[in-house]
């Protein structure tokens, strides 16, 4: 049963092979489209890319799911075609076909009553059908299809795997008062926005905001902090969680997932990235940082904190502060 099993997936793929052929052209489109307008607008307009980037993740994502399945790929591969399901059945359970006697006259003697020699059927054996002919195509079809499932399992694994890491983050990371916690609430009440939580942490090499449900900020243990670069870290940290930039970054990254075929789905996640520093730094900037301090501002962070190997493998719903 196996093997019919096997056969089955193969021609059930080369049957699903122009839908993806199908996702990969219109989504191009799609993507192509919405970054050269992003593209276009970059330097007039800044202030546009980071939505027409988002339009076009939404555009993208639409027109995979609406992408429309032929009939033959609506079938499930556990529902076997009669040729499979006969070569996937063992010898010893095949029905035996009756032999047929030939047809001679009644007043024949009995000996045209035996079995005419060269008779088509004459042997109460089972007969053993011929193996299908699945062509080389559907078995293309079928590698094709096991290494997009192999790369979609392994980019929701390091998915899972940053979920748990920031679980084990959050649980091992003290919450900061003082100094720190004081700008926070100032900030975020000038602001009119939530308080996320604060921490620090030894792990932690460069400042980040993580969490979708539960905001957080996290901070390198620093034992002098400047209120100033702090003031600007924190800035920048609540600009990503008005904006939702992690749910929209976890957005990004579970399509690539789903759907690795399309390489431009990865220029996509870069330029939303981007288009996302950009507006955090100007807003930043227009909160009363001057582009000269904000840079120099910039330049000591570079300096003092540079982020780690870890931090970096933590990309599920995180915005790092990066330069």
């Amino acid at each position: 049963m196996s093997e019919g099993l096997l056969f089955a997936a193969a021609v059930w793929c080369r049957e699903a092979a122009p839908v993806a052929f199908l996702i990969l052209i219109r989504s191009t489109l799609a993507l192509a489209a919405g970054m050269l307008f992003a593209r276009a607008t970059w330097d007039r307009r800044p202030a546009w890319s980071s939505p027409i980037l988002r339009a076009t993740l939404v555009c993208c994502a639409v027109v995979i799911a609406l992408s429309p399945l032929p009939a033959g790929a609506i079938r499930s591969i556990w529902t076997l075609p009669p040729a499979e399901m006969e070569a996937s059945q063992p010898v010893g359970d095949l029905p035996v076909r009756p032999a047929i006697a030939p047809m001679v006259p009644s007043s024949a003697s009995p000996e045209a009553f035996k079995a005419v020699p060269g008779s088509p059927v004459q042997s109460s054996e089972p007969v053993v059908p011929s193996r299908p002919v699945v062509p080389i195509s559907a078995w293309a079809s079928l590698l094709a299809a096991m290494a997009w499932g192999a790369v979609s399992l392994w980019l929701l694994g390091r998915l899972l795997t940053c979920r748990r890491m920031l679980a084990l983050l959050y649980r091992e990371s003290p919450p900061v008062g003082g100094e720190p916690a004081r700008i926070l609430a100032e900030i975020c009440h000038r602001l009119g926005i939530p308080r996320p939580g604060l921490c620090e942490s030894s792990v932690v090499r460069s400042p980040f905001l993580a969490g979708l449900r539960r905001a957080t900020i996290y901070l390198p243990v620093d034992p002098e902090p400047d209120e100033s670069l702090l003031r600007a870290v924190l800035l920048h940290e609540l600009a990503h969680l008005r904006r939702r930039d992690g749910a929209w970054g976890l957005a990004c990254q579970v399509l690539r997932a789903a759907v690795p075929i399309q390489p431009l789905l990865w220029v996509l996640a870069r330029q939303m990235e981007r288009s996302s520093e950009q507006a955090c730094d100007s807003e930043v900037v227009e909160a009363g940082y001057t582009a000269p301090t904000y840079a120099d501002c910039l330049l000591r962070l570079s300096e003092k904190w540079a982020p780690s190997e870890p931090q970096l493998l933590l990309a599920a719903g995180v915005v790092s502060f990066r330069i």
